[in-house]
């Protein structure tokens, strides 16, 4: 990781995004702070942020998650990927990220769900119309990525259309 924020800073990109990838009972967020201090150390003064991605059951799953991290590591430069899908997951209203860390989120990775599986967007429960509205309340203006993750992959190139569609009609982005 500490080669990709020297990558970023050099070609002034702003964002790495990583998920811990170990399961999530048990986790040791005290570790992962500790780590995570060691990475705000290695940015420096560098214009880049350590963006953590939530997935499903892994140890970034929930708001008390990234609380019990935020507990131990106050830092602007770790942050949050907040992955609207991964939280309709794991039954968790995206929205509620968003007003719980308004100021911790510094990237989005917008997908649709019901329940654990992907659907195309806007054929499921996530609401990233709510999620964006309340981020964009608390002064957000950064990225938003958008996921395309279907079963049937052929269908792709239509999803995709459709889904820049729904972003720019229904979410206001471009």
């Amino acid at each position: 990781i500490e080669a990709a924020i020297d990558r970023a800073a050099a070609l002034g990109c702003g964002r790495i995004v990583f998920s811990p990838l170990l399961p999530r009972e048990g986790y040791d967020y005290a570790r992962l702070a500790a780590g995570c201090r060691r990475l705000a150390g290695h940015i420096g003064d560098r214009p880049v942020t350590v963006c953590l991605e939530n997935h499903a059951n892994w140890p970034l799953s929930v708001a008390e998650d990234y609380a019990t991290l935020f507990g131990y590591v106050d830092d602007p430069r770790i942050a949050i990927t907040a992955d609207s899908g991964h939280f309709t997951a794991v039954g968790v209203p995206a929205v509620a990220i968003a007003e719980r860390f308004p100021n911790r989120i510094a990237h989005v990775h917008l997908k649709d769900h019901i329940g654990p599986r992907n659907v195309p967007m806007g054929a499921g429960e996530t609401d990233n119309a709510a999620m964006l509205d309340r981020l964009r309340a608390a002064g957000y203006d950064g990225y938003a990525t958008l996921e395309i993750e279907v079963r049937d992959k052929e269908n792709t190139p239509r999803y995709l259309a459709d889904a820049l569609t729904y972003c720019r009609d229904t979410l206001g982005l471009e």
